[in-house]
């Protein structure tokens, strides 16, 4: 029984293969490995201006399968290929929806009302001989792929020169490491595999990431690929040659995949002797103005103004590089964008230190924001902040200027006629009053004479006041036509 249980997640796999004649056939599978790793050692010179540094790198891997290795050809593959794992031996069933029991409920089928083929034309007699040849000749062919022999196997690799590192070889998607001959590794061992050991373009740089550190830049390296193929992602340990045999430790950086040809900056511990200081401010300018056809066109740039204020304490500083981040719709003005480089989300700007001494660099970025303002609706408080600018040109300025005397004289007439309105208002109360008062007055003569010359009176008032708020109407109407007419035809 425990034997069976065991086996019970085992496969016996039986191939048979079909054809004539002497071959080579190979049988190939995938087994999930650890991953294995990528360690490298940089060693820079004793001079701080030396323009190469010593790259070494190895691969760690682990022989956990179970079985000792021996002497087996080894390629390592660097990349990111699509990997998944299926359960292809385990039985799977499709659930299935639970239909109630029918228990003789009366059923009454529709009437039929014709159908139609895709398209809208029912199919005749030469369309159903037609489809009957193309379902034969799709059958052929399908039975010609079926009984096609199998490709051939594909050649095994070149053979590989006796160096000491590995040999690689760069593909579209990947990176070949091949150990040179054969490995021995015994079961749950690990093997460190020489990848490569040269001299590689290198320069020492000051790297700004404000993320990162705020007031001090990181120290890294420039490190170009220029060995014709890539290296894998991977740790990177740097050294300072001190002496003819001896090396300081630096610190350590992570390494992105490098393809060949490329560069990458390691930044490897912070570098006290740089202090940054950071500011940064927000500003709306106009940059242009236009009125047509009784429209205010207004181009703006929102422009985020970020000032670096660097101070170096040692004595041979190397060059800054500042990462400013990016920002989304917005476009670099300052400095000249042809002097930068493009990180992800951030300018590169570099940014020469002086020895012993301070220096700044101001970043300028900009992005247009289109206004349009109907003149006869703004604002009175808009217009006066867009006549009191000194952003908007002299000519323009001054129509703005007219327009408000315009708009000031329209609206003393519109208060005008407003209390004109108010006071008719108050002489039409005042009729009614007295009038009401007139019709309950007794026998009285004198009291009720006195009345009616008042309400004679207010009658008059009244019709002086509806004269003045005719008046004023058309007044205010004749200014406000004199408004449209100036605004319709200002073209500046």
């Amino acid at each position: 029984r425990v034997a069976a249980h065991r086996t019970q997640g085992r496969r016996q796999l039986t191939l048979r293969l079909h054809g004539t004649g002497r071959r080579t056939v190979r049988v190939g599978y995938v087994v999930a490995m650890p991953l294995w790793k990528a360690s490298y050692r940089l060693s820079l010179a004793a001079d701080p201006q030396a323009a190469t540094a010593r790259l070494q790198g190895w691969a760690i891997l682990e022989n956990f399968s179970g079985r000792g290795w021996y002497g087996i050809e080894l390629t390592l593959l660097s990349g990111n290929p699509v990997t998944f794992r299926q359960a292809l031996y385990e039985s799977y069933y499709v659930p299935r929806p639970v239909v109630p029991v029918e228990s003789g409920s009366h059923v009454l089928p529709p009437k039929d009302t014709g159908a139609v083929v895709p398209g809208g034309f029912a199919m005749d007699e030469q369309g159903v001989r037609q489809k009957a040849a193309l379902q034969r000749r799709d059958a052929e062919n399908m039975a010609k792929a079926m009984s096609a022999p199998a490709p051939a196997a594909p050649a095994p690799p070149p053979g590989l020169a006796s160096v000491a590192a590995a040999a690689a070889e760069e593909e579209a998607t990947q990176i070949a490491f091949t150990a040179p001959g054969t490995v021995d590794v015994e079961a749950g061992q690990s093997l460190v595999l020489p990848l490569l050991d040269r001299e590689l373009p290198a320069r020492r740089i000051d790297l700004y990431q404000p993320a990162t550190d705020l007031r001090h830049p990181l120290a890294a390296i420039e490190l170009k690929n220029d060995s014709g193929g890539g290296l894998p992602a991977g740790v990177l340990t740097l050294y300072q040659q001190t002496t003819k045999d001896g090396a300081r430790y630096l610190g350590d950086a992570r390494l992105a995949a490098l393809p060949a040809g490329d560069k990458r900056l390691l930044s490897y511990a912070v570098d006290t002797k740089v202090t940054i200081d950071r500011t940064a401010k927000e500003a709306q300018p106009i940059i242009r103005a236009k009125i047509a056809d009784g429209v205010l066109h207004i181009g703006r740039a929102l422009r985020w103004t970020t000032e670096y204020r660097v101070k170096s304490n040692a004595p041979a500083a190397p060059s800054l590089i500042i990462e400013q981040p990016r920002r989304a719709g917005a476009e670099l003005v300052q400095p000249d964008p042809k002097t930068i480089e493009l990180a992800a989300g951030a300018y590169r700007i570099p940014l020469p230190l002086p020895a012993a001494g301070q220096t700044s660099l101001a970043v300028v970025e900009q992005q247009p924001v289109e206004e349009t303002i109907r003149l006869l609706d703004i604002k009175d408080d808009r217009l006066g902040a867009l006549v009191s600018s000194s952003e908007i040109e002299p000519r323009l300025r001054q129509a703005l200027e007219t327009l408000a005397d315009r708009r000031k004289e329209v609206g003393h007439q519109h208060a005008a006629l407003d209390r004109l309105k108010q006071q008719r208002a108050q002489l039409v109360n005042d009729e009614t009053r007295l009038r009401n008062n007139i019709a309950v007055l007794g026998g009285d003569p004198a009291l009720k004479k006195r009345m009616l010359d008042k309400f004679a009176e207010t009658e008059t008032a009244i019709e002086a006041a509806s004269a003045a708020e005719a008046k004023a109407t058309e007044t205010l109407a004749a200014a406000e036509r004199d408004l449209a007419a100036y605004v319709a035809g200002l073209q500046i």
